[in-house]
């Protein structure tokens, strides 16, 4: 897999800091000066697809599979998706 998101028993004791912290990570890569590349070929889930989305050009192999997840668990979409999903894929492909 790419990234099959983050320790759901972890973040939900999570302090602000710590939220903080993880959340500076998905922006280090949105933010970053040099192009960065996402190779997905496996999944690419809640957090992950926030790391996917998170860089410049994403390649997608054959086995890629792409899933926020945040609505299924009742969780908001944190790490930035929502900013990420409308910056990639546009108004109405983020709604």
């Amino acid at each position: 897999g790419f990234c099959a998101g983050g320790d759901l028993a972890e973040l939900a004791t999570a302090d602000a800091p710590t939220l903080q912290r993880v959340y500076a990570g998905f922006l280090a890569v949105a933010q970053c000066p040099l192009p960065t590349i996402a190779a997905v070929n496996g999944a690419a889930v809640g957090a992950g697809m926030n790391l996917a989305l998170a860089a410049d050009v994403r390649l997608a192999g054959p086995a890629a599979r792409f899933d926020a997840r945040f609505l299924p668990l009742g969780i908001h979409p944190g790490g930035g998706y929502t900013w990420m999903a409308h910056r990639v894929l546009g108004a109405q492909g983020a709604a």
